[in-house]
């Protein structure tokens, strides 16, 4: 139901809401940056007790706090975006119990926090504090009810030294790092904390801590790595509660049997079964099936029409490498084949970059000498389709294992690794400087005739060593950029299509094959997962193409 208060004239307000689903009072606001009067204040105290919500109330004075901290429910007034310790004091006498969110604060001075610290309880929420200094810190570890903090991502020493003197619940949910010694003095909180946007753990002391105090409830969804020390208490660990890490993308190797062999510790699927590495030192991680969205939602930016979304079940596991095949192991593959790449054999080179940055296919272009320097590390380019079945048919006969290149659909379920996003790390492309090697501000400086559809960079002009940047959820390097990827389809435009898919592999026939992930000098909409890019013939090559293998896991 909505009634109207004829009174709150000075604030541009649409109707005050009791919500059916949760019992909780809102108030609806525009944008627009309002004030409330005393009057005003008094009339909120006549509502129900329930969560009454100022979005866009940018000032309250000290006589109209004093009422309000009357108010029996919670009281947000999260666009407050500055707070005077008298004022603070006056918000602080409130019911015992009753919450306070001031989600708009990016500041606080040790004087407000010591005023806040006098609440008599229940929750204080200060979300939009991005850190805390030392005396912040001291004053709010006097706050006796639960106190949330989950706009903080750094937190020095000192000042973890101050909250771990808090006593009640603490919750740090956006921290993505904290270092061993601020970790350590964390660890003597006295009470239940949370450290939900941790992605890496270092410090077994601090998981220990953690182990004990929260019974296994730790919300370590997001950590990509652990150190042996933290893997040495997780795999001791014998509680109630199973312990998800689903973001993590790999084991220490001299813990991970012990690890999966925890029945505590949930390990992501590519996790509980140890992946591989083969004769030529290529890793390869174990992926497990399962069924996904393919393809591409309407509104994803940079989408095509030949990506419709269609749901697809993969029902048998596999490997796939980590990396990108090297120059280093193919060059192993040369050197005991006698082999000769197309781009080698028919004289015409591959297709390389010129010092303006235009692509020319000229016969100096090969795998040996792109245009580029490139070392044992960097991933082989100038590779034509058929270059990259020849180096998994050698590697199959070398092993007696079944190596080959992976389908379109086995190539997008590994990129996205569980995500719906337009990356595998979420929508905003911005991100590819940490996850990717693609066309920004380095290519420009290289070539600045080339425009760029991102800002930033990722320091690298060219081609990147494997393994440079950060890997998705199933441990997989360089899925977006860095050198685009040969699948083993046939390319149709129309081959997705509506309906479900089980293990499709493209089309029986045609004249272009599909490669998937953009490259170094590709726009980010090119390197999302769903992007579907091909070329004339199997014959083609050029300087930004590459490729990954698949492994076949033998049949027990």
């Amino acid at each position: 139901m909505c009634l109207r208060n004829t009174f709150l004239k000075s604030i541009v307000v649409s109707c005050v809401c009791l919500t059916a689903q949760t019992g909780a009072l809102a108030m609806e606001t525009t944008d627009e940056k309002t004030t409330l009067t005393v009057e005003q204040a008094k009339a909120i105290l006549a509502q129900p007790p329930g969560t009454f919500s100022f979005r866009n109330l940018v000032e309250v004075d000290l006589e109209v706090a004093r009422v309000l901290s009357q108010y029996k429910g919670e009281l947000r007034l999260n666009g407050l975006t500055h707070l005077s310790p008298e004022v603070a004091l006056a918000l602080s006498d409130q019911p015992k119990g009753a919450n306070l969110c001031l989600n708009g604060l990016t500041e606080l001075s040790p004087e407000a926090a010591k005023a806040l610290a006098t609440r008599p309880g229940g929750m204080l929420s200060l979300n939009a504090l991005t850190s805390v200094s030392p005396q912040v810190a001291r004053e709010l570890s006097n706050v006796k009810g639960k106190l949330t903090l989950n706009g903080v991502t750094q937190l020095s020493v000192e000042s973890a030294r101050e909250l771990a003197k808090h006593r009640s619940k603490l919750t740090l949910f956006t921290l993505p790092e904290i270092s061993d010694e601020a970790a350590a003095a964390l660890a003597e909180h006295r009470g239940t904390f949370l450290l939900n946007g941790l992605t890496r753990l270092s410090s077994p002391v601090l998981v220990e801590s953690m182990l004990q105090k929260n019974d296994g409830f730790l919300g370590f969804k997001k950590v990509e790595k652990i150190s042996d020390g933290v893997a040495e208490v997780l795999v001791a660990y014998d509680g109630k509660k199973a312990i998800s890490l689903d973001g993590l993308t790999e084991v220490p190797a001299a813990h991970a049997a012990s690890l999966r062999a925890n029945k505590n510790i949930v390990l992501p699927a590519h996790l509980q079964k140890p992946g591989i590495t083969n004769s030529l030192g290529m890793r390869l991680a174990y992926i497990t099936a399962g069924t996904f969205a393919m393809g591409s939602p309407r509104d994803e930016p940079g989408r095509e029409s030949q990506e419709q979304r269609h749901s697809v079940e993969l029902t048998k596991d596999f490997y796939l490498g980590v990396h990108e095949v090297t120059v280093g192991q193919f060059r192993e593959f040369v050197r005991e084949s006698g082999y000769q790449t197309e781009a080698e054999r028919d004289g015409k080179g591959s297709w390389g970059i010129t010092a303006t940055g235009k692509f020319e296919q000229d016969a100096k272009y090969n795998w040996k000498a792109p245009g580029f320097d490139q070392t044992d590390d960097h991933p082989v380019v100038d590779v034509s389709w058929n270059d990259a079945k020849a180096f998994c048919q050698w590697l199959s006969e070398k092993e007696k294992r079944t190596y080959r290149l992976p389908t379109e659909a086995v190539w997008e379920y590994a990129c996205r690794a569980g995500t719906h996003s337009a990356y595998a790390f979420g929508d905003d492309p911005q991100n590819l400087m940490t996850s990717g090697n693609v066309a920004d501000a380095t290519a420009r400086a290289e070539f600045p005739a080339w425009s760029l559809g991102i800002k930033g960079t990722d320091g690298h002009a060219y081609t990147a060593p494997v393994g440079q940047f950060k890997p998705n959820r199933f441990g997989l390097f360089d899925m977006h950029g860095n050198v685009w990827e040969w699948c083993e389809d046939w390319f149709d435009e129309n081959a997705y299509g509506n309906t479900k898919r089980i293990d499709p592999t493209g089309p029986d026939s045609g004249s272009k094959r599909v490669h998937r992930g953009g490259g170094w000098s590709s726009a980010p909409e090119r390197c999302r997962s769903a992007s579907r890019v091909s070329r004339d013939h199997s014959t083609y090559r050029g300087c930004y193409l590459g490729f990954r293998v698949v492994l076949e896991p033998l049949t027990e």
